[in-house]
């Protein structure tokens, strides 16, 4: 018997983590997924008032390549967030998929995913609130598990709402953020200032992974991944891959550079390059490429998974 939060029928629950259970759930809208932060976090006000603030402001991004946030409040001491529900492979299946079958896939539809995904990001890190005022978004937490690809072929960044109130909690409680390091630019994982840039580092971490599916920031334990993630140590990628074309692997070292000036200062640089890329390769890649890609991993997993999302 389904469960009921204030407007939403909580049908199955569909995930579950250190940070919150996931439900898929029917709303006012229809099907929709309701994230709801385990009771802990919910007592804890710092977390509660990130939290909204942070959920509030994502709600008003409407972009084709984010994860629509619909709803977010507070039910009998309950926190949630409702946000669209996208049924589809996240990065990390399609790697391992691909890893799986001893392929890699190919550049182009590597270079089109993260353009997307960049384009996502570029959108919300230039996002106004409805005063005018810049959000000065920034995700935090962009990595494989937090990329999809729909069944429509469509890139959907998600888990905008959480990341920095998450990353703020687990900091206080101990000093990092737990099992993120190989994602994190060398001066989040320090402690330092970021800005949009260390998401522009983590794009080009999925870039990386995508064409070699290798993670690329390595390490059999947490300390040597912090290790790792902290020093921007990574391996050469001509190494894993040979054949990767030059132009690919300037633009991973535009993502990469230890000093964020040395970066793309924007994702929406990157992405032109991205585009640039495919321009040069006569590939112009879209939709129908990206679903033949996710109608190829269907077939290998056996279906569409509901819900895709992992957590913080």
């Amino acid at each position: 018997m389904a469960e009921t939060l204030g407007r939403y029928q909580l049908q199955r629950k569909i995930g579950a983590g250190g940070m919150a259970d996931v439900w898929l759930a029917h709303g006012p809208g229809g099907v929709c997924v309701v994230k709801i932060p385990h009771r802990h976090l919910c007592d804890n006000a710092e977390f509660v008032r990130m939290f909204l603030d942070e959920a509030s402001l994502l709600a008003q991004l409407h972009h084709p390549n984010i994860a629509q946030i619909f709803d977010l409040g507070m039910v009998d001491g309950t926190y949630y967030l409702a946000m669209e529900y996208v049924p589809g492979f996240d990065l990390m299946t399609i790697s391992l998929e691909h890893e799986r079958h001893g392929e890699l896939m190919a550049p182009e539809l590597c270079a089109r995913i993260v353009a997307d995904a960049a384009g996502a990001l570029h959108f919300a890190h230039e996002a106004r609130g409805a005063d005018g005022q810049p959000m000065h978004l920034i995700h935090r937490d962009v990595t494989p598990h937090n990329v999809l690809l729909s069944k429509q072929g469509v890139v959907k960044v998600i888990d905008f709402g959480v990341a920095r109130a998450a990353t703020t909690l687990h900091r206080t409680q101990a000093g990092f953020v737990k099992g993120k390091y190989p994602y994190m630019a060398p001066e989040h994982v320090s402690g330092a200032d970021i800005d949009r840039r260390v998401d522009v580092y983590a794009l080009g971490l999925l870039l990386y992974e995508l064409l070699t599916n290798v993670r690329a920031i390595a390490g059999d334990t947490d300390l040597a991944q912090i290790d790792n993630a902290r020093a921007g140590r990574v391996r050469p990628i001509e190494q894993l891959r040979p054949n990767v074309p030059v132009p690919l692997r300037q633009i991973i070292g535009g993502c990469l550079h230890f000093d964020p000036a040395g970066r793309y200062p924007t994702a929406l640089a990157l992405k032109e390059d991205l585009e640039k890329f495919l321009a040069l390769q006569r590939q112009s890649l879209g939709q129908e490429d990206l679903l033949r890609l996710f109608r190829g991993v269907a077939a290998d997993v056996g279906g569409v998974p509901d819900f895709d999302a992992r957590l913080t």
